[in-house]
């Protein structure tokens, strides 16, 4: 491999940062200079900053500097060490210390750069290189360090095709990558999954790279995307060729191969400026068209409207959740939206209805609901089922709680829902969550509606 070699300089006077006291300046300190070299494949080498790392061996304690490139020269960089061995570890690249597990009384894998949190999800790596040297500084000598830098991450590049125009949020998930790595190069094996959101479809065509740490054996890749209203996620691919300064580069294809859904893929190892690590395409089903059109006006709610009798002071074909604290629902004769009849719910407590629909068909749902006052609080919370089994429902459910309204609404606007695969059930559920002194009033619910739309 071709080496390109790199010599940056700058003076650093008390630039380290340390957990004690800085060092005495009776100290006897020697200049030490750098020299880092990189391989060809890294390309253009231009760090913002230097990452530090200085092991004492004898004090077993670990400084950290962090140099900025001199202006007009970012091709240098000096320190200051006082005679000792030392083992020095440098880094680029680590732009926010918050990725950082850093303290003074660590030792080199103990420290370590781990993947940062967003949202609660991993979000991807960032583009590290790291050299390690051991050197002894000696009083009056000079002392020349040698950094090899070395890529520790890997590239996968997903590259989806046929991407159909209605699709939406197209989301990429990386299952069992190392959160950690540390100095001596290490990956820790605890592991998360890595999410990031697809680059944006051009001609129907995706392209996103996703930097991680390599795992050790075998990770998996999973897609997921929305179509209209109804949220799709693909099966998990298998992947075992993610390596440190190697690209992966998978090819997902929006269509159907007959007879399968998968095809074999065969592994060829390549550099990372130019060549990658090429896996046959990936075969995925075309999701279905966005549900359009009307319900065909039968209703699978029974007693939708309320009508119907009353047993206990629940409506018939309707239950009551047990685990309820204070509960209690009304039949009353006003206020309605229409017909004769709505029911009211007071306290904390769950009102539902299951019904049977197939899995893939459209429904149009509606449910009108009523908060007279600011004290009711309620969310619609439907759930599409594989027998008592809950499946993806995000977009039959409310993400927040409703409070008080102005007069009826329809918390569903009349809309049509796939359901997912699986789905043997629908589980048309509202809950109140409110004290008993709301006595006399509540949420007011009328006109639960799920038609097939065909």
């Amino acid at each position: 491999m071709k080496w390109l070699i790199i010599i940056v300089i700058m003076v650093v006077l008390g630039a380290c940062r340390r957990d004690s006291e800085p060092w005495s300046e009776d100290d006897p300190k020697q200049e030490v200079a750098v020299v880092v070299r990189t391989g060809s494949s890294v390309g253009a080498f231009s760090p913002v900053n230097y990452q530090l790392f200085v092991y004492d061996e004898q004090k077993q304690e670990t400084d950290f500097c962090e140099v900025p490139p001199e202006a007009g020269d970012a091709r240098r960089f000096r320190w200051k060490l006082s005679p000792g061995t030392y083992t020095g570890f440098c880094m680029v690249n680590v732009v926010n210390q918050t990725v950082l597990e850093y303290s003074k009384s660590k030792t080199p894998e103990q420290i370590f750069v781990k993947l940062e949190k967003n949202a609660g999800n991993y979000t991807e790596a960032a583009d590290y290189l790291l050299g390690q040297a051991d050197f002894t500084v000696t009083e009056g000598e000079p002392v020349p360090v040698v950094f090899d830098m070395q890529r520790k991450v890997a590239q996968l590049r997903v590259i989806v095709e046929n991407v159909p125009e209605n699709l939406t949020d197209l989301t990429i998930h990386v299952f069992s990558i190392p959160l950690k790595m540390n100095l001596l190069g290490d990956y820790t094996s605890e592991t998360g999954t890595l999410i990031k959101t697809a680059g944006i479809s051009v001609a129907g065509i995706s392209t996103t790279g996703i930097l991680l740490f390599p795992p050790v054996g075998e990770s998996g890749l999973m897609l997921s995307y929305r179509v209209g209203n109804t949220p799709y996620q693909t099966p998990v691919r298998s992947i075992q060729t993610l390596t440190a300064n190697r690209i992966t580069e998978i090819k997902a294809v929006f269509g159907s191969i007959p007879g399968s859904e998968w095809v074999g893929f065969e592994t060829e190892i390549y550099d990372w400026e130019e060549t990658i690590v090429r896996e046959r395409d990936w075969y995925i089903d075309m999701p279905p068209d966005v549900c359009k059109g009307v319900g065909n006006g039968v209703n699978l709610i029974q007693n939708g409207d309320f009508e119907g009798g009353v047993t206990e002071g629940i409506p018939e074909h309707w239950k009551l959740d047990a685990n309820g604290t204070d509960k209690k629902s009304v039949v009353v004769d006003a206020p309605v939206y229409q017909g004769n009849k709505a029911v009211r719910l007071e306290g904390k407590t769950y009102l539902y209805q299951d019904v049977p629909v197939s899995e893939g068909r459209c429904y149009q749902l509606r449910m009108y609901v009523r908060a007279d006052v600011a004290e009711v609080k309620w969310r619609v919370w439907c759930t599409w089922m594989a027998g008592n089994r809950s499946l993806a429902s995000e977009e039959i459910r409310s993400s927040a709680y409703g409070y008080q309204t102005e007069g009826y609404v329809d918390v569903f606007r009349n809309g049509i829902f796939r359901a997912p695969a699986g789905t043997t059930k629908l589980r048309m559920e509202v809950r109140t969550y409110m004290s008993s002194w709301t006595g006399g009033t509540g949420l007011y619910v009328d006109t639960v509606a799920a038609e097939l739309v065909e």
